[in-house]
């Protein structure tokens, strides 16, 4: 068994790895007859899409974690996905979250809900790459190594410039230090997610700062409309079957 010195945990090479008492397996290897598949809450999906559509009309990447849990099949169940920080990097083809912010929210996740790192989402706006970038696969290596962690998952969310469409796509690293990746479908369960539930009502800031933190920005011609609302521009949201957001 590895030992996993908490999720994420350094975003840089300055930042010393927190503590932690959990474990996970090595690798996973994907036998011939398993489907990987991601699951999360209708809530989650509109909360990547606003903040998406929030960047992206001034031609912005942006980002954020997941959180949630593993099933014994070490499919990911994402309860939540956090906003950027006040202090993260937004630029045209660059997004870095703000680590102070991170870290804090990591630890409060995890103390308050036992919820945990699965991965990470960015929006490549309307750039045209459906996928994770060099530098994605760079960095998810980076973090593997550095925290031992042997899988992660990642959201990779675009925009249609004409009918202002988001999709999600999906990719699931079973052993991360390869960076090798596999195109995942996601399971969407109607509603609100159960941790986002209390959040709004104990913390509801926690959720909001990806939508204040405007500020001192390099700004683009905005070529995007905002529609009034943004979870309309997904196709199928809220039916239960598995559903595949890409091109």
């Amino acid at each position: 068994m590895a030992k996993h010195n908490g999720p994420l945990f350094q975003l840089s090479d300055e930042q010393p790895p927190e503590e932690s008492d959990a474990e996970v397996s090595g690798p996973l290897h994907l036998g011939p007859q398993f489907e990987q598949y991601f699951t999360t809450f209708e809530s989650v999906v509109d909360f990547i899409i606003r903040l998406v559509l929030h960047w992206g009309r001034d031609l912005l990447e942006t980002g954020g974690e997941l959180y949630g849990l593993w099933t014994h099949n070490r499919r990911p169940v994402i309860f939540l996905a956090t906003p950027p920080g006040k202090n993260a990097i937004h630029q045209y083809a660059h997004f870095a979250q703000d680590p102070e912010w991170f870290l804090k929210l990591n630890s409060y996740l995890r103390e308050r809900f036992g919820i945990v790192f699965v991965g990470r989402w960015h929006a490549h706006h309307v750039i045209g790459l459906a996928e994770p970038s060099s530098g994605d696969l760079a960095s998810i290596r980076s973090i593997a190594e550095r925290n031992n962690i042997p899988q992660l998952i990642e959201i990779v969310a675009t925009i249609s410039d004409r009918t202002n469409r988001v999709d999600l796509n999906c990719f699931y690293y079973g052993d991360t230090l390869s960076g090798n990746s596999v195109r995942c479908p996601l399971k969407i369960i109607p509603g609100i997610s159960p941790i986002e539930y209390v959040l709004r009502k104990e913390a509801p800031h926690l959720l909001s700062v990806g939508h204040e933190a405007r500020t001192n920005l390099r700004r683009h011609p905005v070529l995007i409309e905002r529609p009034s609302d943004p979870s309309a521009s997904i196709d199928g949201l809220g039916k239960t079957e598995p559903l595949m957001f890409g091109h």
